[in-house]
């Protein structure tokens, strides 16, 4: 019984084995010439090193100091407040660089989800190229690793808090052009 499974397993692994050939089959008579043409295609592989896509993100301590207006300085000669304050939202580490090291341009698109409805995050481009909100860096390909193509951005805050909490999230996108 070992020996009939162990053949047609034998069997079976060598039809598996069989390479395909593509052939055509023709006859000559004497005299004659046969010709047969055989299409030989190509593919072109615009890319073949691929696409690296190598980015450093670096960001302050996104840290944010509220302070309210308040009522000023009592005059009591005049009965009112003078040098009454605005609010001031005062920023500490609050700037976004993007440095790209890939071997094709990139865009960096920042954005905001705020955790508190009485405040707005806002992003201005202060070096590199901006584009609708976007960061847009050029590939890194035949620059020096020093001179990379490098963008930044300040996050400011306004509106109001009543009391410290989280601000929100900051996400950065690395978007491949």
């Amino acid at each position: 019984m070992k020996k009939i499974l162990a053949i047609a397993l034998t069997l079976a692994l060598a039809l598996c084995l069989a390479v395909p050939a593509f052939a055509d089959e023709a006859t000559l008579s004497s005299n004659t010439t046969l010709t047969k043409n055989i299409t030989v295609s190509g593919t072109y592989d615009e890319n073949p090193t691929g696409e690296v896509i190598s980015v450093d993100v670096s960001w302050g301590t996104m840290s944010f100091t509220y302070t309210p207006a308040n009522d000023g300085t009592w005059n009591p000669a005049t009965h009112a407040y003078t040098n009454v304050p605005d609010p001031v939202w005062t920023p500490t580490g609050n700037t976004i660089t993007v440095t790209n090291h890939s071997n094709t341009a990139v865009d960096a698109e920042l954005s905001f989800a705020k955790a508190v409805d009485t405040i707005t995050g806002t992003f201005t481009e202060t070096s590199g190229t901006a584009n609708n909100g976007k960061l847009e860096l050029a590939t890194a390909e035949d620059t020096e690793v020093n001179e990379a193509p490098t963008a930044t951005a300040t996050f400011t805050v306004s509106g109001s808090i009543a009391e410290s909490d989280d601000l929100g999230t900051i996400t950065v996108t690395i978007v491949n052009k």
